[in-house]
């Protein structure tokens, strides 16, 4: 008998308590809503001068541009620079407009071109320092997320080991099972087609597991009737075909790779999931030495 040398494949979120950061609060406008964002500084801008130029005889000739710090602030915290840039802009040309003297542009106090140079400063400085916090904020974002993300990539890693480790345990079990039976097993998918051999069935068939995996069963296991010296009809696909237990014939020879007649008894049975769908075919035999084949 031929002699093999055998190679086997072993294969969070935030909790309720959590002190929260207070620009997480601003809200992040989507690209496609930006255009609202400056309409609103154009809006609150346009507001505060109306509001300041029916206060004039109040106001008598004190600008109080200060009133303009609030659009100027609510613009780049809700919209980023480009809103809050468009707010002091406004606030600007309209203070020069309606409210420093002369009426129209130009100022005649020296005091008022201070003023409108400090209330630009300060809009510039107020819409540069709050882009500053929400790119600070989305890099805090980002960062959170790739963080989960790689938690995420992690935990999934660790069960995939897990999950491998498990199918290379189940193999190395399932084949220390199949090389402690005493008979002769060989299992098939659905195609008929051999994917293992135990010990005992390379000694009878010759045929080594390596080189049986992925050959159709009749090549591995070839029997014959014993009287007739007809062959014997795939068992594999008997029982893929009725879905039953088959049994061999009680004269069945087989012929083993390197020409021995071995008188066999045996039986072949369908592998199945838990759900019941088949997924193979075993079979199980042995020699029987009190026959004597002819």
């Amino acid at each position: 008998m031929q002699d093999c040398a055998r190679g086997r494949a072993t294969g969070s979120v935030r909790q309720s308590g959590e002190p929260s950061n207070p620009m997480t609060a601003i809200h992040r406008w989507p690209r496609a809503s930006r255009w609202a964002a400056y309409a609103l500084a154009l809006a609150a801008t346009l507001a505060v001068l109306l509001v300041r130029a029916q206060l004039t005889s109040l106001m008598a000739h004190r600008p109080l541009i200060i009133l303009f710090v609030l659009p100027i602030t609510l613009s780049a915290v809700l919209g980023g620079v480009g809103p809050g840039l468009v707010a002091t802009l406004v606030a600007a040309v309209g203070a020069d407009l309606l409210i420093f003297e002369p009426i129209g542009f130009g100022i005649s106090a020296p005091i008022d071109t201070v003023q409108l140079g400090l209330l630009v400063a300060v809009g510039v400085l107020i819409s540069v320092l709050t882009e500053g916090l929400h790119r600070a904020r989305r890099r805090a974002e980002d960062a959170r997320a790739l963080a989960a993300y790689g938690l995420l990539l992690r935990v999934l890693s660790e069960r995939l080991e897990r999950a491998q480790r498990q199918v290379q345990e189940g193999q190395a079990l399932q084949s220390a099972i199949l090389t402690s039976v005493g008979d002769a097993v060989i299992a098939t998918d659905q195609q008929g087609r051999v994917t293992s051999l135990n010990a005992r069935a390379e000694q009878l068939t010759g045929w080594c597991d390596a080189e049986a995996v992925g050959r159709p069963l009749p090549d591995v296991l070839r029997i014959l009737h014993g009287q007739t010296r007809a062959p014997v009809l795939d068992p594999a696909r008997q029982v893929l075909a009725t879905s039953e237990r088959v049994g061999l014939p009680a004269d069945a020879v087989l012929i083993a790779r390197d020409y021995r007649k071995l008188p066999i008894q045996g039986s072949g049975a369908p592998v199945r999931l838990g759900d019941g769908s088949p997924v193979g075919v075993v079979l199980v035999f042995r020699d029987d030495p009190a026959a004597n084949p002819r």
